[in-house]
């Protein structure tokens, strides 16, 4: 995989996320569909693309088979894990932040 490849998900998550701000639904959307198919692999993409058909209303049966599907992806678990190394210790700071 190139590099260039590799980050075109991030894109596609970041203008998901500046329509989903915009209420452009359609487009934000399809931005996280994007996201998914470029990294099915990563159950946050998933995660993603559910909590904006949950959140939206748009698909709640598709959003909770999206979370089911996260799941047994792992997403927990890399939550988990992201914890427990500290990436979410505000850098320096004594105070913790938690999802």
């Amino acid at each position: 995989m190139s590099s260039g490849h590799s980050w075109k998900w991030l894109r596609r998550i970041s203008l998901a996320s500046i329509y989903n701000q915009a209420d452009l639904p359609d487009r934000a959307e399809e931005y996280y569909r994007q996201a998914l198919v470029l990294q099915p692999e990563n159950p946050y993409r998933y995660y993603n693309l559910a909590k904006f058909l949950i959140d939206k209303d748009r698909n709640v049966t598709e959003g909770i088979e999206l979370i089911e599907k996260a799941s047994g992806l792992g997403l927990m678990n890399s939550i988990m894990q992201t914890v427990r190394a500290g990436d979410f210790s505000n850098r320096g700071s004594t105070k913790r932040r938690w999802i």
